[in-house]
């Protein structure tokens, strides 16, 4: 009887043990599967919105954000990892990183004239009244933070309304 009980004890603990190691395989394996995801820090937006709130200048956005550019909006973001900046002015709604996979080579641009397409994009500031339509001046946009190479170009990748 003795030796009955003895057996069990031992093939009870020999079962508990390969079931603790199996579950510490496990739990290895999801580790090594996650991946980062890329985000992103906001330069200029206008007339963007991500989950319902304005997105502001400085924001950090994740790739599996979901912005929406409205109509005269625009998206002027880099990424914090590659030091890529995109430039969005096509009206969409869609996630960052569906976004960022549309272009595949960048663009040189001047910092004017970068300035300039964010400039005219704010000319949105139209109203009318019993006199007749009164447009106003935009706001000029400048970019301050922004490093520019020995030509006075940056390297944007663009994605434009065609």
């Amino acid at each position: 009887m003795k030796k009955i009980l003895l057996l069990i004890v031992l093939c009870l603990l020999v079962g508990a043990t390969a079931d603790a190691q199996k579950g510490k395989r496990k739990a290895t394996k999801t580790k090594a599967n996650t991946t980062a995801v890329a985000t992103y820090k906001v330069e200029k937006a206008h007339e963007v919105y991500c989950d319902g709130n304005e997105v502001m200048q400085g924001a950090n956005l994740s790739a599996n954000n979901t912005v929406e550019i409205k109509g005269k909006g625009y998206l002027m973001i880099v990424n914090t990892k590659a030091k890529k900046r995109y430039y969005i002015s096509k009206a969409m709604t869609a996630r960052v990183a569906d976004v960022v996979k549309e272009v595949t080579k960048p663009k040189s641009v001047s910092k004017a004239y970068l300035e300039s397409l964010m400039t005219e994009k704010q000319n949105s500031n139209d109203y009318s009244n019993s006199y007749g339509n009164v447009l106003r001046a935009p706001m000029p946009v400048y970019l301050d933070n922004v490093k520019t190479d020995k030509n006075g170009e940056i390297k944007v990748y663009m994605i434009e309304e065609e």
